[in-house]
């Protein structure tokens, strides 16, 4: 993963077993509205999964540019600010801390969980 990262890689998709490969990031890909190129039957549609690579400030910029920064979030996520420890709903796709001003972002497939949340860097 850290090599397809490194070459600039922003989605891996895999077709796996659902319940291992959440555990290791992946999220289902048909409930994002990712489909297959290939017929998967519905008895295996979670097995289709993808995760997003990108470093916090590609997902900053990336929601940006977009026009998502400053869209809310459909259910705040309480989060745990790597920065300085403290705790804040995050409401919207690019958050600020307010202590430690580090900035989050979240793109808006990923923004049912906090575990997809990245920092990008002090008032970037």
């Amino acid at each position: 993963m850290n090599l397809l990262k490194d070459s600039g890689v922003e989605l891996v998709f895999v077709l796996g077993h659902p319940g291992y490969y959440p555990r290791k990031g992946f999220t289902p890909a048909g409930v994002l509205g990712f489909k297959a190129p290939y017929h998967i039957p519905e008895a295996h549609a979670g097995a289709g999964m993808v995760q997003e690579l990108c470093s916090g400030k590609q997902i900053v910029d990336k929601i940006r540019i977009m026009g998502f920064n400053t869209s809310p979030i459909g259910a705040e996520l309480k989060i745990k600010w790597s920065n300085c420890d403290a705790e804040f709903q995050m409401a919207y796709m690019e958050s600020q801390c307010p202590s430690c001003k580090m900035v989050y972002g979240v793109t808006p497939c990923h923004s049912h969980s906090a575990q997809f949340v990245k920092a990008a860097g002090v008032n970037y």
